[in-house]
């Protein structure tokens, strides 16, 4: 079903969360950090984690929603924290979920919501986000027919990832390195390794386009490379994500650049000349990274 207000979106289910534990918040941010896990465990609290940080002229605060110790007692784990901005005098909370996907191994779903008030202190949607963190290595350990199945099976978008950027061993193509997909031969064989992040929707209420939430929010959903798993021991380091940056409602070039552009400007690149774009989370030095904040333009959603 078709979202209203949508800036992108290739995706063809939605799907169940279970969670993730975000480890290191973005290293700029002024804000405190207060996490909570519910489980299906017996229930308790644990100490909360809180972290200090800062950045620029945006302020948060995130608290862990109380409310998650009140769900099921055989829903999955699930762990969700809110952060309180200020966006050009645009007040806004972001409530961010980590779940793991009640299907798939190694594969976990992560959701951005953001709201503002308005006159009256009621809710307004300012704009919403769905991505999924895949563990390749996880994934490929099962072999290489599983991870077709699992691309397959996970969505549209990840199967055209498969399709277009990632070989059946699970590295990028070698047209897309030095074959005639190469495009700008910024990307290369760094892509072969480690988890990735898909950003599989994106969308912007009407009234708030045009004042860079869609850019914001992005760098909101890849401020950090590295995830530690509520259910079992261990990190995850996510250090690239992807995306399909294409208009859903304006289906035409003007739609399509002004979306390509939000994405340019927000640190993505395209890789080769496939219709995926990628983000390098993990290296700011990446070439893309470069590439992108010495020639992005201004205008954007």
């Amino acid at each position: 079903m078709r979202m209203p207000h949508a800036i992108f979106s290739h995706t063809s289910c939605r799907l169940r969360l279970l969670p993730l534990y975000l480890l290191h918040p973005p290293a700029t941010e002024l804000g405190i950090v207060l996490l909570s896990l519910h489980s299906s465990l017996p229930r308790f609290k644990p100490s909360p984690a809180i972290w200090m940080y800062q950045e620029g002229n945006t302020h948060g605060v995130d608290v862990a929603d109380e409310d998650i110790f009140d769900s099921d007692e055989e829903s999955e784990p699930s762990l969700r924290f809110t952060s309180q901005y200020n966006l050009g005098g645009l007040p806004l909370t972001l409530t961010t979920t980590h779940t793991q996907h009640d299907e798939l191994p190694h594969t976990y779903v992560v959701t951005h919501n953001v709201h503002t008030l308005n006159e009256s202190g009621d809710k307004i949607r300012v704009a919403q986000a769905e991505s999924v963190l895949i563990d390749r290595e996880e994934v490929l350990d099962e072999g290489e027919d599983e991870w077709f199945f699992h691309m397959d099976a996970e969505s549209h978008d990840a199967l055209n990832l498969y399709e277009q950027v990632l070989s059946g061993d699970g590295g990028v193509k070698e047209t897309i390195v030095s074959g005639n997909k190469r495009g700008s031969g910024i990307w290369g064989h760094e892509l072969d390794d480690g988890a990735f992040l898909l950003i599989k929707e994106l969308y912007v209420q009407q009234p708030y386009r045009n004042r860079g939430v869609a850019k914001w929010l992005l760098r909101q959903i890849v401020s950090t490379p590295s995830f530690v798993l509520p259910s079992g021991p261990g990190i995850v380091t996510c250090p690239w994500a992807f995306a399909w940056p294409f208009p859903v409602e304006s289906r035409n070039d003007e739609g399509e650049a002004i979306v390509k552009r939000t994405f340019n400007t927000a640190g993505f690149s395209q890789v080769g000349t496939t219709t995926f774009w990628a983000y390098s989370i993990a290296n700011d030095q990446h070439p893309s990274r470069i590439a992108t904040n010495t020639t992005a333009p201004s205008q954007g959603l």
